[in-house]
């Protein structure tokens, strides 16, 4: 499996670019767009260093995390290059371009003493992109998004060509609700087109309400929390999935139903023993996991796809594997370095690009300081991490043996955590005042010390006196 990126920090640098990982003090860091997958390791108790953002993503992560110190978040203005400081003696310039992934989203130029890396984050490329400047610019190192690298995601339908058939589903459905699975930051652009096509509200929750005022100035003027006023709802995905089995299961003339399900009610056929609402998923990974099924997803460029009582828009904003291409072709990188897994057809394409060899370049005194640090940092890490591992391995073993032994043969009970299970197994075999939970506690002392040490007589010795003891697992 070819990996990507192999650090947490940009090359020969104190940048990280969506990594909160700690690594030490004194990291610079980037988000390009506020998505889970992207901000791993940032929360309320961040105050690792200052994180330069766009001016959305600022809002975004005041609005979930909101212990963090403002302070310590930095908007740069999309479209304009700053000058960013790593350490008191070196700076870079910076330059946040649009990455066409969701409100706030960003591509990263970072000119400095490295030469040029690009970072674009999750993009979708459009031909409409302003790339000449880019182009002109000699990038020394593209970090690329390559998600849909395989040629199975050849070509995607732009997003107003999905938008269009979502409306003209519903448009063919003027009476019944409608049911959008559109949780996720960066469906924004469809429900906005729907709701200003049908001159109509589209109801969301509180939460997500929230979200979209941190996107957009004004954001009742598309939105409501009041589901009274609209017919059209934007889900959360397990709401989604829950009123899709209710619907394909409950009788209209059903006494138990949910609000939602009331509504459906209302404005299903008066003559219908059935519920009826329209279901609408916009996506690209259903198309994925149903590509047996369903065959290449070229064949959903123009069309949706009905399956299972949900009408499937293949929607991405991610590029397609030749948007990807064209994009390469276009900024003609000297090196590439995909920042998610990459398909091993464009891995061949891209096979002179890419690499792991860096031109010779003068890494700053103070920089080289830090990053010496950072990875004596990271490998303590890596062996703390191995070394907790091996014990919980040597403790899992034990603590099979010790189930065992006590004739516990409950396998629901081996999935949960060690300590709580030795715990509660004490307290219900033996008096408080006599604790099974001691035995193994010592006996994995000894079976540890056993494999280590010389002393394995004495430890023989005292297991002897254990299994002696007047405390026995019956």
């Amino acid at each position: 499996k070819w990996m990507a990126i192999p650090s947490s920090l940009l090359p020969s640098t104190n940048i990280s670019v969506d990594n909160f990982r700690k690594v030490g003090r004194n990291i610079v860091f980037f988000l390009t767009h506020f998505h889970s997958d992207h901000y791993r390791g940032l929360d309320n108790s961040f105050d690792d260093g200052k994180t330069y953002t766009s001016e959305i993503t600022k809002k975004l992560i005041q609005n979930k995390f909101k212990k963090i110190d403002p302070k310590l978040i930095i908007p740069l203005e999309i479209g304009s290059t700053h000058i960013i400081t790593l350490t008191d003696e070196v700076t870079i310039n910076v330059t946040f371009i649009s990455s066409n992934h969701c409100p706030g989203s960003v591509m990263i130029l970072f000119d400095g003493y490295f030469g040029k890396y690009f970072h674009t984050g999750d993009f979708r490329f459009d031909p409409k992109m302003d790339l000449h400047e880019l182009s002109s610019r000699s990038i020394n190192r593209l970090f690329i998004d390559v998600t849909f690298s395989d040629p199975f995601w050849s070509d995607f339908p732009s997003q107003e060509q999905s938008i269009r058939q979502i409306i003209q589903l519903i448009e063919r459905r003027p009476k019944l609700p409608i049911f959008l699975e559109c949780d996720m930051i960066g469906t924004e652009p469809i429900l906005i087109a729907i709701s200003e096509h049908f001159s109509s509200p589209i109801w969301v929750d509180s939460d997500r309400f929230n979200e979209m005022a941190c996107m957009f100035r004004d954001p009742a003027r598309w939105f409501t929390l009041d589901d009274t006023k609209t017919r059209i709802h934007a889900c959360r995905t397990k709401t989604f999935s829950t009123l899709i089995t209710a619907t394909s299961k409950t009788n209209l003339n059903s006494q138990r139903q949910s609000k939602k399900l009331a509504e459906i009610k209302r404005n299903s056929d008066e003559n219908s023993t059935k519920i009826q609402a329209v279901f609408i998923r916009p996506s690209t990974q259903w198309f994925g996991v149903h590509r047996i099924q369903r065959g290449h997803p070229t064949n959903y460029i123009n069309k949706p796809c009905f399956s299972d009582g949900v009408w499937h828009v293949l929607y991405s904003v991610h590029s397609s594997h030749s948007e990807i291409v064209n994009f390469v072709e276009i900024l003609k990188p000297q090196f590439v370095t995909p920042i998610t897994e990459i398909s091993p057809s464009l891995k061949l394409k891209f096979d002179k690009l890419i690499s792991n060899n860096f031109p010779d370049f003068q890494i700053p005194e103070p920089v080289r300081i830090l990053l010496t640090q950072f990875e004596t940092t990271e490998k303590d890490e890596i062996s703390a991490t191995a070394e907790s591992r091996e014990k919980t391995r040597k403790n899992q073993e034990y603590f099979s043996e010790f189930i065992s032994e006590c004739g516990l043969d409950d396998a629901d009970d081996m999935t949960r955590d060690t300590s709580d299970i030795l715990t509660q197994t004490s307290a219900a075999l033996f008096p408080p005042t006599q604790r099974c939970i001691s035995i193994p506690r010592k006996r994995y002392r000894m079976r540890e010390s056993i494999e280590s040490s010389q002393e394995k007589d004495d430890v023989d010795a005292d297991e002897k006196k254990l299994q002696d003891a007047s405390i026995v697992c019956d």
